[in-house]
């Protein structure tokens, strides 16, 4: 009889090159490294099971919290309420746990918390949760007029203003969709309104997507963001591409229907580099100049390549590295989105995409993991099945995944 256990394991080690004398990253070697050679070691520190004694439970993305604590949070399949827990990341006992809801049952978290300053910000749907990092008690909660939630984990932190959404239905589909925030250091319940989409005349209904915040070089804060739209008669849909100036309280520029029938957007967070965004739809990968205000290129994927992972793209050297479901890893050129180089051995699927000393690390649904030759691209590997991989922090990888027992 098969008996599953969701265990989290602590990793530690440097990266090692497979060759005996590893060569500086990037530059031409004599002997690369080929397919399926060793490029790392990791050192198991501990493992702990979550929940020995049922199937019903998993974990979502844990979180590093710090050098000596990790965070990460468990939910049961069925019903219950999530569960954060706290464990010192090098012996691995458990400091803490946390489950102080407004109201008990069914209650599950967002798939990803926020850190900062010795606090830990948490949400399920609407409903908004402060707690202590060391000892795990709720500091403040509150939560928001409209408990439409849609996706996840759709709460971001931006500096020290936490940015949610407030959605008002009417007939299965929003009369409109409104970005609040709040400042993390006032006890006070207050949202304040940040922007506000409605629904169209012609019938098409707003979802507001979580914002990224891109400072301007004359120092203007703007924040950059999706609205997805389902129109209430056809359902078709479509995405617009907003910039709300924060410091003049006004959109600085939107491009409408910017997906066409390519897509219906997707709910990913968003990239900057140089001025440039980078943003997914459903198979497409979209560069804006937010300086000129335009879409300077789009690069589709084949159908199977969607983009289901958390983020799945990292910037290395002035490239951009992007991962899809399918097995292929991709290097771009971030002016043009021309396809540098590829590489197909990689696995399924893509989970907490990190660069990490000149290595990319990811998990996915599979065991297979392709590696780069160093002259080429950074070594890449991949852990576990359904892993998921956190940041590192001084040589630190924690991962949380399946173990079959017979």
């Amino acid at each position: 009889m098969k008996m599953f256990i969701h265990g989290l394991m602590i990793s530690f080690g440097l990266l090692l090159s497979c060759n005996p004398e590893p060569p500086e990253p990037f530059l031409p070697v004599s002997k690369p490294c080929v397919f399926g050679c060793d490029t790392s070691k990791f050192e198991i520190m501990w493992q702990r099971p979550i929940r020995p004694d049922t199937v019903q439970s998993a974990s979502k993305y844990p979180l590093l919290v710090e050098n000596d604590k990790v965070l990460f949070s468990e939910f049961l399949f069925r019903e219950g309420d999530d569960t954060l827990k706290m464990y010192n990341s090098k012996t691995g006992q458990k400091l803490w746990e946390w489950f102080d809801y407004f109201d008990k049952g069914g209650n599950g978290l967002g798939k990803t918390c926020f850190y900062k300053n010795g606090r830990i910000y948490c949400n399920s749907g609407s409903r908004v949760y402060c707690i202590d990092a060391n000892s795990g008690k709720t500091i403040w909660r509150t939560k928001l007029d409209f408990p439409r939630i849609t996706g996840n984990p759709r709460m971001t932190l931006i500096g020290d203003y936490l940015y949610h959404f407030e959605n008002k239905p009417r007939e299965v589909w929003n009369e409109y969709s409104t970005l609040r925030r709040k400042n993390i250091n006032s006890t006070s319940e207050d949202w304040e309104v940040v922007f506000t989409q409605n629904e169209t005349p012609d019938g098409f209904t707003p979802d507001l997507e979580r914002p990224i915040e891109w400072i301007k070089p004359n120092g203007d804060t703007v924040l950059l963001f999706q609205c997805r739209y389902i129109q209430r008669l056809t359902t078709q849909s479509r995405v617009d591409f907003i910039a709300y100036n924060r410091s003049k309280r006004a959109i600085e520029f939107r491009l409408d229907n910017i997906e066409g029938s390519r897509g219906a957007g997707s709910v990913k967070p968003h990239a900057i580099l140089n001025n440039k965004c980078y943003f997914f739809g459903i198979r497409t990968l979209y560069c804006i100049d937010l300086e000129n205000q335009k879409l300077l290129w789009f690069k589709q994927f084949p159908q199977i390549e969607n983009f289901i992972g958390d983020f799945p793209l990292v910037f290395h050297e002035g490239k951009v590295i992007v991962k899809p479901e399918d097995k292929t890893l991709y290097i771009l050129d971030p002016n043009t989105g021309a396809e540098l180089l590829r590489n197909s051995s990689h696995g399924f699927n893509s989970y907490s995409f990190a660069l990490y000393n000149n290595l990319v690390h990811y998990t996915g649904f599979d065991d297979t993991g392709g590696k780069f030759m160093p002259s080429t691209l950074p070594m890449v590997k991949s852990y576990g099945r359904k892993a998921r991989l956190i940041n590192f922090l001084i040589n630190l990888m924690v991962t949380v995944g399946f173990q079959v027992l017979l």
